[in-house]
């Protein structure tokens, strides 16, 4: 039996399907092998069909259930499981990330995720071994005392991130020194660098802040976001992962988003020191 994590989504997504995968493999003691979505049912080289169970997220939400309870029922012979959702909490990995924390050190440099994209389903995939997540690398050397990361192509497209005036509202009652940035995709039109502009401005006037704008490849962002003192989320996954798994930031401000915004987020705090805040 193998726990099979299935490529769907940008690295975010992926972040939390390797933590799901995570846990159940610490529970069940079962190896972690990442393959293509697609190949869930196949026939392997003796013509024989190799059954998978696709683990989704409810029955992932079955498995927290059990888990309060320290009731792990036993698992059918020769199948695997492939996960295939979204897995997005916050109670189950922090109640484990010691041991989280520990399964991903002794693997980290075998074991790596892949994604669907650089944008979402363009099949541009990347791989990212946890090593790369997990160690900020030896040359990093953007560290800021204060990161606001926003969604910005979600915000203008689709109307489903950080309003501004959630943005400002956030802003005035947050000290913002000079040694700060703005975590952001980089702007594809004019409305999204008139959106990237005016929070800029607002920065500048209120907080007499000349704030630097970050938009590089998704791994050097994550680790700009893991690597800052107070970090802003947007409703990412990215940045909650960032926050996850940093060992700088002191303090978070999460979205306090609703169900329409993310039907499968249950994922507010990614730490303990999280402050959520209106959205829109």
């Amino acid at each position: 039996m193998n726990i099979l994590f299935c490529v769907k989504g940008r690295l975010g997504n992926a972040l939390f399907r390797y933590l799901a995968c995570t846990v159940f493999s610490l529970k069940y003691n079962l190896p972690y092998v990442t393959q293509p979505v697609t190949s869930i049912n196949k026939r392997n080289i003796s013509g024989e069909y190799v059954y998978r169970i696709p683990w989704d997220d409810k029955l992932f939400d079955q498995f927290i259930e059990f888990d309060k309870k320290s009731e792990y029922p036993p698992l059918p012979n020769s199948i695997h499981f492939a996960f295939t959702g979204f897995y997005q909490h916050d109670s189950i990995y922090k109640k484990y990330k010691n041991e989280i924390l520990k399964y991903i050190i002794k693997n980290k440099e075998e074991h790596y995720v892949i994604t669907d994209g650089v944008n979402a389903g363009d099949g541009n995939q990347e791989k990212f071994y946890l090593k790369d997540i997990i160690d900020t690398p030896f040359n990093f050397n953007k560290f800021y005392d204060f990161v606001l990361h926003i969604r910005l192509g979600d915000k203008v497209d689709y109307g489903i991130t950080l309003s501004i005036d959630a943005i400002k509202n956030l802003i005035k009652k947050l000290e913002i020194s000079s040694n700060s940035c703005i975590v952001i995709n980089r702007p594809k039109n004019e409305n999204e660098n008139n959106f990237l502009n005016e929070i800029v401005e607002y920065i500048h006037n209120t907080k007499k802040v000349k704030i630097k704008v970050e938009s590089n490849s998704i791994i050097e962002d994550f680790h700009i976001m893991k690597n800052a003192k107070t970090l802003v989320c947007s409703v990412s996954t990215i940045s909650w992962c960032a926050a996850y798994f940093s060992k700088r930031i002191e303090k978070c401000y999460m979205p306090d988003y609703s169900k329409e915004i993310n039907e499968f987020g249950k994922c507010k705090k990614p730490i303990d020191n999280t402050e959520l805040f209106n959205y829109n």
